[in-house]
C-alpha cells in the first residue's frame, strides 16, 4: 500500500463535507431567488393598487391655477353659466320676453350705410342707434349655442347703453343644425307680421332657452309673442321671409361666413365666441378711429362706409 494514500474514512468524510457545502449553496441560491420573486410581486401589487385608485406617485395633489388672460371674460365659462339653476319653462321665458322692451333703432340707416360693402338696409333688424359710431353686424344661427350666448351678451350691453352701438342681425342657419332654418323663418315671419319688437323678443326667448327648440315650442312662441293684428297674412309673410333668408345667405357667402357667430365690428371680422371684455376693447378702438374721422370733418353718412372699407381691406391683406 502506498504510504501517501488517505484512509477510506478520511476520503468519505471529505466527500460528505463537499456535498454539504454544495447543498448549502443550492439552498442559498433558492432562498435568494425566492426573495427576489417576492420583492417583484410586492412591487407589482403596489402599482396595481395605485392604478385602481387613480393615484400617481408623480402627480401633485393640488393643481396650480393658471393666470387669466387680460382679455378673458370675467363671466363664467359658457358651459357652466347658470349651472345648477333651474331651467325656466317656456311660459316663463315667454313672459320674460314680453316684458322686455327691445331698444329698436329709430329712424333709418343713412344712404352711405345702405351703399356700404356690409350694407345696412332699410328692412334690416337693428337695435341701438343708427347714429352710433360703431356697428356690429352679427351672422347668427338660432340653434348655435355660441350665437345664443352672444345674443345674451349683446342684449345686456344694449340694455345698459342702448345708444352706444348699432346691432344688425343677419340670418345664417347652418346645415349642421337641422332646425335652424325653421327657427330663422319663424323669426322673419314674426317681424313681417307683427314688427321688430316681436322679432327681437323671439330671438331673446330662444337665447334664454339655451337649447335647440322643438317645432312645437317654435309654434308656441310664435303664437305667444303676437301683440296686435297681423300686417300681412301668414302665407305672404312666409314667402317674404324665405326671400330675406336667401338674401342674408348670399351676403354670408359673399364674405365667406361659414361659422357662427361671425360678427363684424365696423367691418373688422371676429369668428366664434368672444368675451364682452374683448368686444368692448375692439369697440372702443373703433370709436377712437371714427372720432378721428369726425375731427377731419368726414360727414356722418360716410363714417361707417370708410371704416368698413378700411377694415375689410386689412382683412383681405392678412
Amino acid at each position: 500500500m502506498n504510504g501517501n494514500s488517505s484512509p477510506p474514512s478520511d476520503k468519505h468524510a471529505a466527500d460528505k463535507a463537499a456535498a454539504a457545502r454544495l447543498n448549502q449553496a443550492k439552498r442559498h441560491h433558492a432562498f435568494t431567488a425566492l426573495g427576489v420573486a417576492c420583492l417583484i410581486v410586492g412591487v407589482l401589487v403596489i402599482l396595481a393598487h395605485r392604478h385602481r385608485n387613480g393615484s400617481s406617485p408623480t402627480r401633485p395633489s393640488t393643481p396650480t391655477p393658471s393666470a387669466p388672460s387680460p382679455l378673458e371674460s370675467t363671466e363664467p365659462d359658457f358651459a357652466s353659466v347658470d349651472a345648477g339653476d333651474r331651467t325656466p319653462s317656456l311660459d316663463e321665458i315667454q313672459t320674460l320676453a314680453l316684458a322686455w322692451k327691445p331698444p329698436v333703432a329709430s329712424g333709418v340707416p343713412s344712404g352711405g350705410d345702405r351703399n356700404a360693402a356690409l350694407a345696412v338696409n332699410l328692412d334690416d333688424h337693428c337695435l341701438g342707434s343708427h347714429e352710433a359710431r360703431v356697428t356690429l353686424m352679427l351672422f347668427g344661427d338660432l340653434e348655435c349655442p355660441f350665437t345664443l350666448h352672444m345674443v345674451r351678451l349683446l342684449q345686456g350691453w344694449l340694455d345698459e347703453r342702448p345708444k352706444s352701438i348699432r346691432l344688425v342681425w343677419r340670418e345664417r342657419p347652418l346645415d349642421i343644425h337641422p332646425g335652424a332654418r325653421t327657427a330663422a323663418l319663424t323669426a322673419e315671419r314674426l317681424a313681417l307680421r307683427f314688427g321688430e319688437n316681436a322679432f327681437w323678443r323671439f330671438i331673446f326667448a330662444l337665447a334664454q332657452l339655451e337649447r335647440a327648440p322643438t317645432e312645437a315650442e317654435l309654434l308656441a312662441l310664435e303664437m305667444g309673442l303676437r301683440e296686435r293684428r297681423a300686417r300681412v297674412t301668414e302665407a305672404v309673410a312666409t314667402t317674404q321671409a324665405a326671400v330675406k333668408l336667401e338674401r342674408d345667405r348670399l351676403v354670408a357667402l359673399t364674405y365667406a361666413v361659414h361659422e357662427t357667430p361671425t360678427i363684424y365690428v365696423n367691418g373688422l371680422r371676429l369668428e366664434g365666441e368672444v368675451s364682452r371684455i374683448h368686444l368692448e376693447q375692439l369697440v372702443g378702438e373703433e370709436q377712437e378711429e371714427v372720432e378721428s374721422l369726425v375731427d377731419d370733418s368726414v360727414p356722418q353718412g360716410r363714417l361707417y362706409t370708410l371704416r368698413v372699407d378700411t377694415n375689410l381691406l386689412d382683412w383681405d391683406r392678412e
